[in-house]
């Protein structure tokens, strides 16, 4: 019995014990993160359980919020303050900053063609790859055509996203 009481506070004190798993896996990630000035106008990061159209990990900008339906998600992809995390706010800015411009973008954007929206997103992709470049990351244009191919309402084909992303990341 003694024996048994031993093993189970050691396995609660020893790193690495796989018993619960680890500490990160455990907390609950937080709902909101604020952002530093030089991401504005953009002010947060925020959950938001109703975004229709978005999978888990992908983000929405409305106004000065970026929106995302699974915090989680989005920080196992973007870690907080990373190389990838900056750039995909910068991409969230551009966004943010179209919509200041016209206050109704947000909604007005959702009924044009994919065209129009293509175009957009590119604005916000070229900002982001931009920034990715200059941090010295390594391109992913497979994964990243995937994406602008599957997960933006087939605004572009997968063809036509990889000679974009390889166009742009060669770019001066």
């Amino acid at each position: 019995m003694r024996t048994l009481a031993l093993v189970a506070v050691a396995s609660l004190l020893l790193p690495g014990c796989r018993l619960w798993g680890r500490a990160e896996d455990r907390l609950d990630p937080p709902k909101e993160i604020r952002l530093g000035s030089d991401f504005a106008p953009l002010v947060r990061v925020r959950e938001e359980k109703n975004l229709p159209g978005l999978r888990r990990g992908m983000v929405a900008t409305v106004g000065t919020e970026v929106l995302t339906l699974d915090m989680r998600a989005l920080l196992a992809a973007y870690p907080e303050g990373s190389t990838p995390w900056r750039a995909l706010m910068h991409h969230e800015q551009e966004h943010a900053r179209g919509q200041a411009a016209q206050p109704l973008f947000f909604y007005w954007y959702a009924t044009q063609p994919h065209g129009f929206r293509w175009a957009e997103e590119k604005r916000g992709w070229r900002v982001e790859l931009r920034y990715l470049r200059e941090h010295g990351w390594r391109p992913d244009f497979d994964s990243w055509a995937k994406s602008l191919a599957n997960d933006y309402g087939g605004m572009a084909t997968y063809l036509e996203a990889m000679d974009w992303l390889r166009q742009e990341w060669s770019a001066p």
